[in-house]
């Protein structure tokens, strides 16, 4: 069996990412709430969830910036002590680069 490759990693943490923002947040208790709050579809998501298909990076980014999860452990699998200036700045990083994606 080859390795997993660099998007089954990227898949499987927004997929634990996910379940732990339905376990721990107050108002996001299902896989539609979360879908809704970064702008996807429960189709979507449940796509990611039997490996059909990736994330987009707008999902990571939505992810991300809506419940504080780590860019670098989504992406990367690592996990990084940031303080907010660390995330404020890297987070405006990535929504330049969406910006010019838009274009």
């Amino acid at each position: 069996m080859p390795p997993p490759s660099i998007t089954d990693g990227i898949r499987s943490r927004m997929v634990e990412a996910m379940m732990e923002i339905i376990a721990e947040h107050p108002t996001v208790k299902t896989r539609r709430d979360f879908a809704s709050a970064i702008g996807t579809t429960a189709a979507q998501v449940s796509k990611w969830q039997s490996g059909v298909a990736t994330p987009t990076h707008e999902d990571i980014y939505n992810t991300c910036t809506l419940f504080f999860r780590s860019v670098e452990w989504i992406y990367f699998g690592r996990e990084e002590k940031l303080d907010l200036y660390d995330i404020a700045k890297r987070l405006g990083e990535l929504e330049r680069k969406f910006e010019g994606k838009k274009r």
